[in-house]
């Protein structure tokens, strides 16, 4: 009897098969099932194919985007950088405007004298490499270094004025665009302007001020507070 079950299970199973090809043949219009189904994997693999390519192409747009947006944000870094300086530079150069607006007002109040015209003479005089063994020497770098008192002292006319102009030179070398102030003066018994202490003070007070806004700004203090004496200014302070 199970013999003949499976006999039965065998012939009905061939019969679904030649049903199933009958039809396919029937619907694709194909004299061979066979070539319907390599062509049926055929097309299954072109869209595969397909797929993959637009996914690839998908990930490039995804690379290209990613980069665009990579350069854009480098290029407003670079803007914003730019924009930056720019804004540094104009209220730089506002600053210096009202630097030198406040100093105008301040020299025309102080009158202090003018110590460059003795320092350019010096200079004038000065010959080449005459002053190398002091500004190179020991006792300028120890000076420099300690911050300490230095007195050169010498006969009228042996040139203590000229050595102080390189003096000053080499300071101003060391210390161009540093956070550094100097300030300096000459007293001259040849000018009625510099044979005074209350002649050194209004003129250290402008250099240091012409170096610093906040000290520019401090110095408007002082004339309100000595303006009733209509006074030296610096000895009554």
């Amino acid at each position: 009897m199970a013999e003949v079950l499976s006999i039965l299970a065998t012939a009905t199973s061939g019969m679904k098969e030649r049903r199933i090809k009958i039809f396919l043949k029937k619907v694709a219009g194909m004299n061979d099932l066979e070539d319907a189904l390599q062509r049926f994997g055929e097309l299954e693999q072109r869209e595969l194919l397909t797929g993959i390519a637009q996914v690839s192409s998908d990930t490039n747009v995804l690379k290209d985007d990613a980069r665009d947006i990579k350069a854009d944000a480098k290029e407003t870094k670079a803007d914003a950088k730019e924009t930056k300086a720019m804004v540094k530079e104009i209220v730089g150069k506002m600053d210096a405007r009202d630097l030198e607006e406040a100093l105008q007002k301040l020299k025309g109040w102080l009158s202090p004298p003018d110590p460059s015209t003795n320092y350019n003479i010096g200079l004038r005089d000065l010959h080449e490499a005459t002053a190398t063994w002091f500004v190179e020497g020991p006792i300028f770098q120890e000076w420099h270094s300690n911050g300490s008192l230095l007195w050169i002292h010498g006969k009228p006319g042996s040139g203590k004025s000229i050595l102080c102009s390189a003096i000053i030179q080499r300071i101003l070398s060391l210390h161009h665009g540093g956070r550094a102030s100097v300030a300096y003066f000459y007293f001259d018994f040849r000018d009625d302007n510099k044979k005074h202490r209350h002649d050194l003070l209004p003129s250290l007070l402008i250099q240091f001020a012409a170096h610093s806004i906040p000290c520019c700004d401090i110095i408007p203090v002082l004339i309100q507070h000595t303006e009733k004496a209509r006074n030296n200014p610096v000895m009554m302070s």
